[in-house]
């Protein structure tokens, strides 16, 4: 057993210059299924939502790769493609796992049975000349003869559905990647699903948007952590990680806590034996990789027969100790650094603090023999402690990074933070100065990674100098000495030696897991458990750029921009014509001022908060930083503003509860709230000024001069405009300007949101109303601003029949009445598609 786990060590090790690929893939969109309620179900909508069209197709396919999840529930649908004429052809997933086309009411499965968590390939494609249906799902095709010539065009969704008379909710578990559609055999569009935008993808060929809800993008898993779990401990547990069995282990004095990263599931176990009380203990504990024991070691100042170090050992299968000493803790060593070497079965133990004094002690045990030597590297490496250590891949050298300490190891004689790296050749004991980082600001996590054949180190850092700080990850290339931060930050409560913080690498996971240890109380600590894909990236790494369009559809494009600009031109001379050949008209009543730019008034890309026309914010400097908020951050934000708003009193705990962890416990829905509102203070930092307040347990926001939200705006000149008797030209103008986006958070579909979106469009279609009515206007018959607000309720309400009416009187009015038909005859047709009904009303009856 001891054999095969070395082999299996050494493998692993060995594999983290090149990871093996884990359980979770690095790459494509993961759909919510069953596990999640129907508002938190995954739907991917491509083209923009918009049908293809296949009038003059003779073939279209779809084609993608597919890994089915293994759940407990698998039925649900991978996509639903409805046409023109209202058939729908589906890929269902049952539960045996079986694979179904479905068209119309029957079915055709496949024969082969899906392996799961596995990459697939799948293609469907609809032969018109041929009038056939296939699906090919790896090596096997499936040929279904189906009349296709009335079909005209074909609207696809994938997971959670909402066409008419045809929407599901029911969505199979998988994970979807690199989608190609090809019409008569040439590629229209790629969809990579990797990089991402903000709820929407785009095509690599043509930029072309696919539309996502409730989406888990895997690439996020490389850049956002994953609080996997949340222990409670006593105030100083003893902490490690085993990356074989991929299972954290928590000494709490009279027990012992395992927790399985695979599994989600946790043990405890009593201790048999008494250790000291818990504020005599520094982090002793440390699983060594050769065996599988858990090794508790103690450094001790009483005289003891034959080492000035104990070690005692737990034995993980059969969960007892199976060596056991009784010891008195000697506690100068907290925080110390600790490795076992796979190149030669030692325990490795450096520095630490106690009794106001840093040490640069160097302990080295064999495991084997139990023969011990120490020295005492403070001649080259100043006393320290919370640095870092770590091995590399062959465990003949050992890295020291950064901590703090002081020259000659008196806490009095100005104590410093270092960021300084040594290399220690365990063979040789020399020590040699490698770099020195830039920033000495920060304390380190206790363990380094070493990884890409030993060329970089990933560490994590954190400030000693507030309690409430965060934790970064970073990387540092030994050759280049180059450093980059990675991933977001996770919050951490800093206490000096009742804080503690660490950080491993799975092999067999391919994630790197990080552990955050802090106590409130001087009583109990809280343990929490992150986890990140490996390799990490930074945020900005998952966001994608608008791809370059192709130089088919650019030349197409400007032909299209030289058309116009010629008929303009034709149209303006004919314009002037006309103009100097009619007669001049004495009434004011039929101006047509021309309107205002789109961006007038405000600059919404710069300090700005966006939920007109799509959610997204942007820094003081211009950068569009909305790919940095997670879901969860960007509904905190829009509840604390919505609430703000509504009451003045802003949204309570429990009510954030109720909407955003209401399958959590209370205490795991306050470790959510408090980790995610404080990631969002940091992320609104680059805004300037931005205050959320907690009073009363009730959360507010406060923006500072400078920083805008439209949303916020429009209901400040909305309000306004309803208490006067006569509207300022000026306010409505910069109103229709902010409307003009489109409407509020189109891409978030939750029934918390709905009261907000719908009394909004009430206020403003009431206000726009009240305002062309209002004889007291002086632009009372403008006919541009009438246009303007026909358009902006249009956007709200697009049956909305007094804002039909207003449009085509002013079209009229203008002379343009072929333009007023085209009106009424898109707005007849959209009446039809949502009502279900012909519209009743006559073109004529508008016309003046």
């Amino acid at each position: 057993m001891k054999t095969m786990r070395i082999l299996i060590l050494c493998t692993l090790l060995l594999g983290i210059a090149n990871p093996v690929v884990g359980q979770s893939p690095k790459t494509g969109l993961y759909f919510y299924a069953h596990d999640q309620n129907l508002d938190k179900r995954t739907s991917l909508s491509l083209n923009a939502g918009q049908p293809y069209s296949l009038a003059s197709q003779d073939n279209f396919s779809l084609e993608f790769d597919i890994l089915l999840r293994d759940e407990l529930v698998k039925f649900g649908y991978v996509f639903r493609v409805v046409s023109d004429a209202g058939e729908n052809f589906d890929l269902v997933i049952n539960n045996i796992p079986n694979i179904l086309l479905v068209i119309g009411n029957q079915d055709f499965p496949l024969k082969t049975i899906p392996v799961e968590n596995v990459w697939n390939h799948l293609k469907l494609s609809f032969d018109k000349r041929q009038n056939r249906v296939l699906l090919r799902f790896n090596d096997e095709l499936i040929d279904c003869p189906h009349n296709l010539q009335a079909v005209k065009s074909l609207n696809i969704s994938f997971g959670q559905s909402h066409f008419d008379k045809l929407g599901t909710t029911d969505v199979s578990p998988f994970i979807l990647k690199q989608i190609a559609v090809s019409t008569n055999d040439k590629p229209v569009h790629r969809w990579l699903l990797d990089k991402h935008g903000n709820d929407v993808v785009y095509d690599e060929l043509n930029a072309q948007i696919a539309n996502v809800s409730n989406p888990n993008w895997m690439i996020d898993h490389r850049s956002h952590w994953k609080l996997e779990t949340s222990l409670e401990a006593s105030v100083f547990p003893q902490i490690t990680f085993d990356p074989i069995g991929n299972k954290l282990y928590i000494l709490n004095g009279q027990r012992m806590l395992k927790y399985s990263l695979q599994t989600g599931t946790q043990e405890t176990f009593e201790n048999t034996r008494h250790l000291p009380a818990d504020e005599e203990l520094c982090n002793s504990l440390l699983l060594n990789p050769l065996t599988g024991d858990l090794l508790h070691y103690a450094f001790t100042s009483l005289p003891h027969p034959t080492n000035s170090l104990i070690i005692n050992k737990f034995d993980t299968f059969s969960n007892r100790w199976i060596r056991y000493n009784d010891f008195a803790e000697d506690s100068d060593h907290a925080h110390h650094n600790r490795y076992i070497s796979p190149h030669d079965s030692c325990l490795y133990l450096f520095g630490g603090y106690g009794h106001y004094k840093y040490n640069s002690d160097f302990h080295r045990i064999n495991l084997k023999t139990k023969a011990q030597t120490s020295l005492n590297f403070s001649h080259t490496i100043t006393p320290r402690y919370l640095a870092a250590m770590g091995g590399n891949s062959t465990g003949n050298k050992l890295y020291i990074l950064g901590g703090r300490g002081a020259e000659m190891g008196r806490q009095e004689l100005s104590p410093q933070n270092f960021a300084d790296l040594y290399e220690v050749d365990l063979k040789t004991d020399a020590i040699t100065h490698l770099l020195d980082l830039p920033n000495n600001d920060n304390l380190y996590s206790n363990s380094l990674v070493m990884a890409e054949n030993d060329s970089c180190i990933y560490y994590l850092t954190y400030s000693n100098l507030t309690y409430a700080t965060s934790i970064t990850l970073n990387k540092l290339n030994i050759y280049t000495q180059q450093v980059e931060k990675l991933a977001d930050n996770i919050d951490f409560y800093f206490r000096d030696i009742t804080s503690f913080c660490d950080l491993y690498y799975s092999p067999s996971l391919s994630k790197l897991v990080a552990i955050a240890s802090h106590s409130n109380d001087q009583k109990t600590a809280m343990v929490n458990v992150y986890t990140l894909d490996f390799p990490p990236l930074q945020l900005n790494d998952a966001l994608q750029e608008v791809p370059k369009q192709s130089g088919s559809l650019f030349l197409s494009i400007f032909i299209i921009l030289i058309l116009v600009l010629v008929l303009g031109i034709f149209r303006k001379k004919l314009f002037v014509k006309k103009s100097e050949e009619a007669p001049l008209v004495a009434t004011q009543e039929l101006t047509t001022e021309t309107p205002p730019a789109t961006s007038q008034f405000y600059d919404l890309k710069t300090k700005a908060i966006v939920f007109l026309g799509g959610f997204q914010v942007f820094d003081k400097e211009g950068k569009n930083i909305t790919g940095e908020f997670t879901p969860t951050l960007k509904h905190i934000l829009v509840l604390i503003i919505l609430y703000t708003l509504k009451n003045n009193k802003g949204i309570s705990s429990t009510k954030l509860q109720e909407i955003l962890w209401f399958d959590k416990s209370e205490d795991a829905a306050r470790n959510n709230r408090s980790v995610n509102i404080r990631k969002l203070r940091m992320l609104l930092q680059g805004l300037g000024k931005v205050d959320i307040d907690n009073e009363n347990s009730y959360w507010t926001i406060a923006l500072a001069d400078g920083i805008l939200c439209d949303y916020w705006e429009a209901l400040r000149l909305l309000h306004k405009m309803q208490e006067e008797k006569q509207n300022a030209k000026e306010d409505l103008l910069h109103l229709l300007e902010l409307l003009n986006a489109g409407v509020m958070l189109p891409n978030i579909q939750f029934e918390w949101v709905d009261e907000f979106k719908t009394n909004f469009s009430n206020e403003v279609i009431d206000t726009m109303m009240q305002v062309v009515n209002n004889p007291k206007n002086t632009f009372h018959n403008n006919l541009d601003i009438s246009l303007k607000i026909a358009d902006c309720l249009l956007k709200i309400d697009t049956i909305n029949e007094d804002a039909l009416g207003m449009k085509i009187k002013a079209l009229s009015a203008m002379g343009k009445k072929g333009l007023a038909k085209s009106v009424f005859d898109s707005f007849a047709k959209e009446y039809k598609a949502l009502l279900g009904e012909t519209y009743r009303g006559s073109l004529n009856h508008f016309f003046v």
